[in-house]
């Protein structure tokens, strides 16, 4: 959405989780890699980027923010979440069951039909508003690695791509039918062997099979390839996205913008 606002083309977007309890801490994240052209983490094994080790300091992140052209690191991507689970995105009122897209907005207005209130603009309208394009879903470029994990770039591929991820404890809770137990228990015993981040992001989905079972290797499949079911939030609703069982109402995101196959997760140019 940052992407359709001008006034941000020469700015570097981050990315950061919400700090207010444990599990929220690294749900996003912004990824700063070398800038050194002999060092591309993702030609090498999930096992050789872990154990890298690189010395920087606080100044090098902020050259990386600041995009100096000298420095040893630059921004490689930013982690997201599908920013549909938040309670504002989509424009609505709740007290009514009023759910309005951006183009409902644009078509309808900005009063609700029932009460005849305004309407609670969620942040897609937001951001329309103040834009100076459209960036369209069919617009974006879909880049996959080697793992099939895949980046979303602008159109012209100016910007530091990102990805989105659905916590793993939330995958294992749907594939275990809501019981906490069972997925918190299921979380424990993966990230022992391998960081939430590295299943998610890395790991072949061969070896996810081995290490959680048949049915988290395809939930993670359809999380890279973003092919999630997913119900907005608005007015105050939190936003759900599914990964196997379709929410009521909800839209399946079918990105379906020019792809292309790669075997680096970004280009370190």
């Amino acid at each position: 959405m940052n992407w359709q606002i001008a006034e941000l083309d020469n700015r570097s977007i981050l990315s950061s989780s919400d700090a207010h309890s444990g599990p929220k801490i690294g749900r996003e994240a912004t990824v700063f890699v070398p800038t050194m052209k002999q060092f591309n983490p993702l030609r090498q094994s999930s096992n050789e980027v872990n154990n890298l080790t690189i010395s920087f300091t606080y100044q090098d992140i902020v050259d990386a923010i600041k995009q100096n052209p000298n420095g040893k690191l630059k921004i490689g991507y930013t982690i997201e979440f599908f920013p549909e689970e938040g309670k504002y995105h989509w424009s609505g009122h709740r007290a009514c069951n009023i759910k309005y897209t951006p183009d409902d907005v644009v078509k309808n207005g900005k009063t609700c039909p029932v009460c005849h209130q305004t309407l609670t603009i969620g942040v897609e309208n937001q951001i329309r508003d103040r834009s100076t394009r459209i960036i369209t879903v069919d617009k974006l470029r879909l880049i996959k690695n080697s793992a099939g994990m895949t980046f979303v770039y602008d159109p012209e591929k100016k910007r530091r791509p990102f990805v989105s991820l659905v916590p793993l404890l939330e995958v294992l809770t749907e594939i275990n039918e809501g019981s906490a137990t069972k997925a918190l228990e299921k979380y424990n015993r993966l990230v022992n062997i391998a960081s939430e981040f590295d299943i998610l992001l890395r790991k072949p989905c061969a070896e996810i099979n081995t290490l959680g079972g048949e049915k988290l290797a395809q939930a993670i499949q359809i999380i890279r390839n973003r092919k999630v079911y997913i119900n907005p939030g608005y007015d105050g609703v939190f936003g759900t996205v599914k990964i196997f069982n379709e929410p009521v109402d909800s839209n399946k995101t079918e990105l379906t913008s020019v792809e292309e196959k790669q075997p680096t997760l970004f280009k370190l140019t």
